[in-house]
Formats: structure tokens, sequence, C-alpha cells
């Protein structure tokens, strides 16, 4: 090994070993001259088979045969016991992508496994998963609030990864145990009708600014994300004035936005009154002094108008009170003399 000295100590010999440039040797090793190889590739590429030394010192054509002992350490890379999984929610079904130093491919979660310390562990998180009557994705374009993400955790130790539904991480002398977890995001299904005393017609409802008929298809929202809607306050429909009133669930603002955490319907309320616009009520105002009042008017196109109240107000500057002086059946004339 041209005129390297072996030293007298463990680090001086594999100094002088591991910084020869070369070595003369067949294969297999045999003292006769060979050709010029790399002794460290040699140990590390003969690893599991005998390997023999033996160096000589040339120069005066001689070859004088020494002694070389190698000693080689070696470091088991510790096998790492791994979890990916997905949690919905806190259920931990469905499919995941795992792959160990390759590109990740679909197992069924939770996925357990073994891997080295320094192992590049691939990932994938995969949408339109179902569980619960929910469809669960990984939030990471579908909506701005309420992102997924990758998260390692051993016990109750947590560490962020990656907001990227593909993603990869390299293992940890410390990872045995650890749990790789992608939280997905259910998809929440709203609609919204109104509800008409008396009709089955179900009218209009703007979401999100535009009018949908209703009832109105299923919006998906992603959890805790926002979506807005608003009725028409008044509308008339078969002779009747419907001006809303209150929301199903009690609230009495009109225009609202929220941010779904389940699916919901949404009804919006209404309290019905006659619409006196067609009612061409008229009253002999221009007969003598001392002639009985005589009112008429035009049946109400809604047969679910069943009855007329007739009411007589006074007020002279002042404002009128009024009292109910009859009340009248729809099968009747639509005259009342008072």
């Amino acid at each position: 090994m041209g005129n390297y000295i072996i030293g007298s100590n463990d680090t001086e010999c594999f100094n002088a070993c591991s910084s020869g440039s070369s070595v003369n040797g067949n294969n297999p090793p045999t003292y006769s001259n060979g050709g010029s190889v790399d002794i460290t590739n040699i140990v590390k590429n003969n690893l599991g088979k005998n390997i023999y030394f033996g160096v000589y010192e040339g120069g005066d054509g001689k070859a004088y045969l020494y002694t070389v002992t190698l000693q080689i350490w070696t470091h088991t890379v510790p096998l790492l016991s791994i979890t990916a999984k997905n949690d919905m929610n806190g259920y931990s079904g469905g499919n995941i992508g795992v792959g160990i130093n390759i590109s990740a491919t679909s197992r069924t979660s939770p996925y357990s496994f073994a891997a080295y310390e320094t192992n590049n562990i691939n990932l994938q998180a995969y949408d339109n998963q179902s569980y619960n009557s929910y469809n669960w994705i990984f939030n990471n374009t579908e909506a701005p609030l309420h992102p997924s993400k990758w998260e390692k955790r051993i016990n109750t130790s947590a560490s962020f990864i990656s907001n990227n539904q593909s993603t990869s991480y390299n293992l940890l002398s410390g990872d045995n145990g650890v749990n790789l977890i992608d939280y997905l995001h259910k998809i929440c299904n709203q609609n919204f009708t109104n509800s008409f005393v008396g009709l089955s017609y179900k009218g209009t409802m703007k979401v999100n600014g535009t009018s949908y008929n209703c009832p109105t298809q299923d919006f998906g929202v992603v959890e805790q994300n926002t979506i807005s809607f608003q009725p028409i306050l008044y509308q008339v429909q078969n002779g009747i004035g419907y001006l809303f009133n209150h929301w199903d669930d009690g609230v009495t603002t009109s225009i609202r936005t929220v941010n779904p955490i389940a699916h919901k319907t949404y009804t919006a309320y209404y309290v019905g009154k006659a619409d006196n616009s067609y009612r061409h009520l008229q009253l002999n105002g221009s007969d003598p002094t001392g002639t009985p009042v005589r009112l008429t008017w035009y049946q109400h196109p809604n047969t679910n108008i069943t009855k007329y109240e007739i009411w007589r107000k006074e007020g002279f500057n002042v404002p009128a009170v009024g009292h109910k002086i009859a009340t009248i059946n729809r099968s009747n004339s639509s005259t009342y003399t008072y």
C-alpha cells in the first residue's frame, strides 16, 4: 500500500488503511500484483464475506509481507414501529397512502408497518371518504377556513408535518411508536326552503347572493367554512301576502351567515295575511244622509279566506279608534248594510 506505515493503535491503523489511495489485490485477493482498488469500497461491498489483507513495501524489487489486523464495527439501524392513519373526528378507518422510500400506495387505515431510522415515508391523503353519512376530504384547496393537516403524534406529544395532501416524513431515532395522522374534514350539506301556510309552493331563496327555487339543492360546505342565505321578505302568493317571521331554529334575523358543522335544512316561516288589493271595496257614500251604509266587495280568490270582518273606525284630528261590527261568512253575499 505505497509506503504507508501501519500505526500502533486502532485509530492510526484505520487512518492508514482508509487514507491509502489504493491497494494491490485480486478478487479473490492474493499476494500477487493486481488491479488498484479503493480499500474503503472493498470493505463496504463485501460485507458478510471473508476479507484478507496483506501489505508490502516496494521499491527494491522485493516483497516484504506484513501482518494487518482489520477490525470492523457495524451499527444496526433501529427498526421502528410506525402507524399511519386517518382522523375523521376520531374515526381512523378508510384508506391512506404510504410508501417507504417509494411513492405512496393505498392502504387500509390505520396502517401499521416497520421502517428504519432515516427512511423516508411518503404519505398521501385521499378525498371522498365516507363515514357516518358524511363525505370527508383533505381540505387543502377546497375552502379557505379550517385547513386539513398532517401531524406526527407520540402519546400526547404532537407536532405539525404539513398542510399538503401529499407529503413525506423522514424517520428519526425517537420515532418508535409514532402515529402519522391526516386530519380529514367533512362536507356539510346545507339546503333551504320556505313554509307558506296553505301553499305547496315553496318560493325562492338567495344563497351566496344567487336566487334558487325552493327546496334548494344541497350546498356542500367544508365544516366550519361559511355560507350566506336570505329569504324574500314579503311576497304575494294566491292572494295571500306572506311576511317573513322566523327561521326554524328560532332566529328572527332574515339575512344570515353560518359556519356549518353538520347537515342541515333551513326553513323560513312566514305569516300570511289576505292581500286586500283584490277586494275592490265600494261604499255608497253618495246616497242621501240617513241612508244605511252599504259595503260591497269582491270575493277573495283564495278559498282559504272563509270570513270577512267589518270594522268601523272613528276619529277626527285624533287617531282613529276601531271596533268590529260584523263577521260575514264567505258563502254569504259580498254586500253588507249597516
